[in-house]
């Protein structure tokens, strides 16, 4: 397999407000950030030093342009808001426009815990948004 550099302009991430079942794109993404963090155990004592992998905690950030677009393969940020409201489980999935052999794809399910609009004059509006991953992410390598 030859070696392929990833370019974040390459990457799309797919939501569904009903919980994975009927994928969207959100538009205008403008940044996506997987965060993945294990906590600590520390079971150290005189008997020395001993840490482990603890829960893991995982965080999708997302900061995109406001867009209405009414092309309905398309989610906005007037859309991630009634998701918000809801409270219920979303799917969601963060794959390469037009995979290749070796590409991850990545899906899971989670909540939006925050989600922010901005206005500011002389800017496009935009919002940003956090999902609380629930369960396991779930990998699959591009064949």
């Amino acid at each position: 397999m030859a070696l392929h550099k990833l370019e974040g302009q390459d990457w799309i991430f797919k939501f569904d407000p009903a919980g994975g079942t009927s994928y969207k794109n959100i538009v205008c993404i403008k940044s996506l950030k997987l965060n993945s963090q294990d906590a600590e155990i520390d079971a150290s004592s005189f008997c020395g030093a001993e840490f482990r992998p603890g829960l893991t905690t995982e965080t999708i950030d997302i900061d995109a342009y406001s867009q209405y677009d009414p092309d309905v393969a398309n989610l906005s940020s007037a859309d991630i808001y009634e998701a918000k409201k809801a409270k219920t489980e979303i799917g969601w999935s963060i794959t390469r426009v037009t995979p290749v052999t070796g590409d991850p794809v990545k899906t899971g399910k989670g909540y939006i815990l925050s989600m922010s609009e901005d206005y500011s004059l002389n800017q496009d509006a935009g919002f940003s948004f956090q999902i609380k991953v629930s369960g396991d992410i779930t990998q699959t390598i591009t064949v």
